[in-house]
């Protein structure tokens, strides 16, 4: 059929999984070419690039390239940890992180909703004791603490 959707390389390359040899080749052959480094292990993912690293979890390869896509914001949004000199965002297990515009901390099960954190804290910054809901708001991926 002509409306039939061809499947990407990527999206192959995806479906393959992160333990696939072809896709840690592609995924670190891509990755270089805009001056990444990609490593694997059984648990993690580090993803590379001048003295930061972001730690994955291997069950989160499909966000690999959005965090090279988006490797500038995520430093200059969550304070890193400093770790053999170089600064660390580890999202491979859920965590507290802390918004660094706001000096706020979040809780993030896996990776934070860059994209949306300065909408927490804009027109109220929750004080200790406060109630707040969060009705509706999209999957809840985050959580004020």
């Amino acid at each position: 059929m002509l409306h039939q959707a061809k499947e990407t390389i990527a999206e192959y390359l995806v479906r393959l999984g992160p333990r696939n040899w072809l896709f840690q080749s592609s995924f670190k052959a891509l990755a270089a070419l805009r001056g990444f480094k990609i490593e694997s292990s059984p648990e993690h993912i580090t993803v590379e690039k001048a003295d930061r690293t972001v730690i994955l979890g291997c069950d989160q390869f499909i966000f690999v390239p959005f965090i090279v896509n988006n490797y500038d914001l995520y430093f200059s949004t969550i304070e890193s940890k400093i770790s053999n000199g170089r600064r660390v965002l580890d999202f491979s297990t859920p965590g507290l992180h802390r918004y660094s515009q706001r000096n706020v901390a979040f809780y993030f099960p896996s990776i934070p909703e860059d994209d949306v954190m300065g909408a927490y804290t804009a027109s109220y910054l929750p004080q200790k004791g406060d109630i707040v809901w969060d009705a509706g708001a999209h999957a809840g991926a985050t959580s004020f603490s």
